[in-house]
């Protein structure tokens, strides 16, 4: 029986920045040599992946800076004229009052476990978004708080110093395989893949369509 929830955040409680970030990537596309969107959202979601692989202890950088680093390499890479620091506070917006998906209350109000939000994006954003929603979780681990960026697994690792319960009386719940799914296994935790989209789920891993499914899985 679990004794805690740990939680991704964006994708998973509130939307992603998807749509934002085509919207700030039409200004690369609109000033640039992109041949289409999709090519300059690939290219800066890469080097942005690229970035939070390297940043870790020592050399870690919040999210908004790789954002930024990350626009400044797609702008040169397509040779634009737009602004980086500009596109990247539109995601900031966004990070700091995102769209809460509609199965979140129902499971909010039946869940009667301890929720701790664990999350890539940096501490002031997430502080700001969760007073928006009126939530208060019993804690809340960051990247910015770990020095690492999920998969790695010293964000888990400080989820579970945080939360005082064990590896194996935890499950975490969050949208992204790579990130969520593999952190959260690589230190004992079980993953619950949230795959609201039915994207096809890999072997081994349990999935759920919806937050009302986690209520029926661990039977609270």
């Amino acid at each position: 029986m679990a004794k805690a929830i740990f939680l991704d955040f964006y994708g998973t409680l509130v939307y992603e920045n998807s749509e934002i970030t085509m919207e700030v990537i039409e200004q690369v596309y609109n000033t640039g040599k992109a041949k289409d969107k999709m090519e300059a959202a690939r290219f800066w979601w890469r080097n942005l992946a690229e970035l939070r692989a390297a940043s870790f202890g020592e050399t870690f950088l919040p999210q908004y800076e790789l954002a930024v680093q990350a626009f400044e390499t797609t702008i040169q890479h397509y040779s634009s004229t737009a602004d980086a620091k500009k596109l990247a506070g539109r995601l900031a917006e966004h990070w700091s009052n995102p769209p809460v998906y509609k199965d979140v209350e129902a499971f909010l109000s039946a869940n009667r476990l301890p929720i701790y939000i664990v999350t890539n994006c940096d501490t002031i954003f997430v502080e700001t978004a969760l007073f928006n929603m009126g939530l208060q979780p019993n804690g809340l681990i960051t990247s910015e708080m770990a020095k690492a960026y999920k998969p790695r697994k010293e964000i888990f690792e400080l989820a579970l110093e945080v939360s005082g319960v064990s590896a194996d009386d935890v499950i975490h719940i969050g949208d992204s395989v790579s990130g969520d799914v593999t952190g959260a296994a690589n230190v004992g935790i079980q993953p619950l893949f949230l795959n609201r989209e039915n994207k096809e789920t890999p072997p081994g891993v349990t999935s759920i369509n919806s937050l009302s499914d986690i209520n029926k899985i661990l039977h609270i």
